[in-house]
């Protein structure tokens, strides 16, 4: 499934709070108008196939802004803190529109994305 390739890398990128990549991240992330900018700064997609590329592309592009919003809001307060951040994808029912589930606290911030499956968007 291509969001597990694509949230696995990221989730990577997000463990090892202080370290060169997480900072790497955390610049990009400030930087960022969009979810898909902050993605692009950090080369996320970068050499995965172009159905994993397509996927993502298509998550990023369905987000509404106030759930975009959210995301860049919540990784920049946990980023700010140092905190790890572990994104998480739940299946929801085709024409269900894209919500988050968001849980911060004790050092990690859980960010759950609940949408339908990316390839049917």
């Amino acid at each position: 499934m291509p969001a597990a390739v694509y949230l696995g890398r990221l989730n990577q990128l997000l463990a090892s709070p202080g370290s060169e990549t997480y900072r790497s991240v955390r610049a990009a992330v400030d930087r960022a108008t969009s979810c898909g900018e902050a993605a692009d700064g950090v080369n996320l997609l970068e050499g995965q196939p172009p159905e994993v590329q397509a996927e993502a592309r298509t998550v990023l592009g369905a987000l509404i802004p106030e759930v975009e919003r959210e995301i860049l809001e919540v990784l920049r307060r946990a980023l700010g803190r140092d905190d790890a951040v572990v994104f998480a994808w739940e299946a929801a029912e085709p024409g269900t529109p894209i919500s988050l589930r968001v849980r911060e606290g004790d050092g990690r911030a859980d960010i759950v994305i609940v949408s339908p499956d990316g390839r049917t968007l």
